[in-house]
């Protein structure tokens, strides 16, 4: 058994040979403390980089702390022509990516997501 996997092949000494397909994802963590939500383009163009060179998702996972919930975005998925995209006249690159409040998947007073539900939104 490796982290409550279960293999019906006893010879078997990794997940791969048991069937289970591993993947690599990278995580982006970002917190913010005013109400506004949103993610810087450079982000959004690194992770759609990373996942065509070599195939890696990147979820970011944001804090809004003003508020008490959690987001969590691939990166990578994000179209061009997101109607998200939005100018910031204080940034110095300007475009972000403003999260919708349909990514908040979790507030931090009530208690932590389980595996099956963070599966669900990375995989």
């Amino acid at each position: 058994m490796w982290a409550g996997l279960t293999c019906p092949n006893k010879k078997a000494k990794n997940l791969v040979q048991c069937g289970y397909m591993l993947r690599s994802i990278r995580i982006e963590i970002q917190a913010g403390f005013t109400g506004i939500n949103d993610i810087k383009q450079h982000k959004v163009l690194e992770a759609k980089r990373v996942f065509r060179d070599n195939g890696t998702r990147t979820l970011a996972i944001y804090f809004d702390l003003c508020n008490w919930q959690v987001a969590f975005i691939k990166l990578n998925e994000i179209e061009d022509d997101d109607m998200n995209w939005i100018t910031r006249t204080n940034l110095d690159d300007g475009l972000v990516w403003n999260i919708d409040q349909n990514f908040f998947f979790w507030n931090l007073t009530q208690s932590s997501l389980k595996f099956k539900q963070l599966k669900s939104i990375v995989f």
